[in-house]
């Protein structure tokens, strides 16, 4: 029968000329079929050519992805974040990820052209100056954000992150025989145990100090004593009390609360009457 040709729905083509049934109709390059048999856009990161009756929808090479949604070829694929190219051919598309110490924040075919801060360094694939760490022997400020040079007497600064998954800086620690009086400073300590040791440990931190100490000091420099401990002189290290002055010092400590109490409602007694003298003047 000499009949016209019919034409296929708005979201659908033919592949080939000739085409003699509606079921040669199929989702145009830029979309896909669906499990329901409708048209849907190519997703970002996909490309649909339009083969396979329409059904094609491939994904884009690693370390690549596309602009946005439908993309009909490879070459709509473009590196991510964090990846530049490697060789970009009409037969080969590869990207690999960026040199540690460089970062993309983009995606795109361009390079990694921008560098971590000084005496920073970053893992391969960094999409953002976040990802760079100070290297060994540096901490990181984040008032300036800059890396600088670790003190060298009493202070070790391991560099990277911690934990080494999250961007948060590695701050500076105690070495053993020092107290961290400040973000980046330490002082030494003098007391030392029965062994020689001194009662100040390392790995503790300005803003973690709950490990600085050993046995029963406590403190600034570890100089003071936990409850129920006591050292004979000043450069002694803390020891537990003897049991027959628990008591003893529990007693203390209740007498001490209590004139603390005492001595603040005295206090407050003495404010009051002179509040009532004044006011009786006037």
């Amino acid at each position: 029968v000499n009949s016209l040709c019919e034409r296929c729905d708005s979201t659908r083509t033919t592949i080939t000329e000739a085409s003699s049934a509606i079921s040669q109709c199929t989702c145009k390059a830029g979309t896909y079929a669906g499990r329901a048999g409708a048209c849907n856009d190519c997703p970002k990161g996909y490309y649909c050519d339009g083969t396979l009756d329409g059904t094609a929808r491939v994904r884009c090479p690693e370390g690549t992805t596309t602009f946005g949604e439908n993309s009909v070829s490879y070459t709509d694929c473009v590196c991510t974040a964090g990846y530049m190219p490697l060789v970009v051919t009409n037969a080969t598309h590869r990207c690999t990820p960026c040199t540690p110490g460089f970062f993309k924040v983009s995606i795109g075919n361009l390079d990694c052209s921008q560098r971590c801060r000084p005496n920073s360094m970053s893992d391969p694939g960094a999409t953002a100056s976040t990802d760079c760490f100070c290297v060994k022997n540096h901490y990181y400020t984040k008032s300036s954000d800059t890396c600088d040079r670790c003190p060298t007497d009493g202070v070790l600064c391991p560099g990277g992150f911690d934990p080494p998954t999250s961007q948060l800086h590695t701050a500076p620690h105690s070495v053993a025989g020092n107290y961290m009086t400040g973000f980046a400073d330490a002082e030494p300590c003098f007391i030392e145990d029965a062994d020689g040791q001194s009662v100040c440990l390392a790995g503790a931190t300005a803003a973690n100090q709950s490990k600085a100490c050993s046995g029963g000091q406590t403190g600034m420099l570890c100089g003071a004593c936990k409850y129920l401990t006591a050292r004979d002189l000043g450069d002694q290290a803390c020891q537990p009390c003897e049991p027959e002055y628990h008591d003893w010092m529990h007693v203390g400590s209740l007498n001490l609360d209590l004139f603390m109490k005492a001595s603040f409602g005295i206090f407050l007694g003495k404010q009051a009457m002179e509040s009532a003298v004044k006011q009786k003047k006037l």
